[in-house]
């Protein structure tokens, strides 16, 4: 099952500086091995992040396997709003 996450990127813009951008992202739920606060990003974007959405988020960290690899991704939304939606999504498969 696919679940829709608003994932969090710093991409490179000129020099040293990078620029926050959001991006729609759909991760396979059964795929996700740990959803996790990422308190440290969330002080060093969050002002960025603010202006787009209209609001202060929280970011979470999720962990996806990708075979024999894993992958981290920042994604907006507390780790029990991340659960939920996770939970929703299976529950309304069956």
């Amino acid at each position: 099952m696919l679940v829709k996450f608003t994932m969090v990127e710093k991409t490179p813009f000129s020099g040293d500086k990078t620029t926050t951008g959001l991006r729609d992202i759909y991760v396979n739920s059964r795929h996700i091995v740990s959803v996790t606060l990422d308190s440290m990003r969330h002080v060093s974007i969050t002002e960025n992040i603010a202006e787009q959405l209209g609001m202060t988020p929280q970011f979470s960290e999720l962990v996806v396997s990708e075979g024999n690899l894993t992958k981290k991704i920042t994604v907006i939304g507390s780790p029990t709003e991340i659960y939920q939606k996770i939970k929703r999504k299976q529950i309304l498969k069956g």
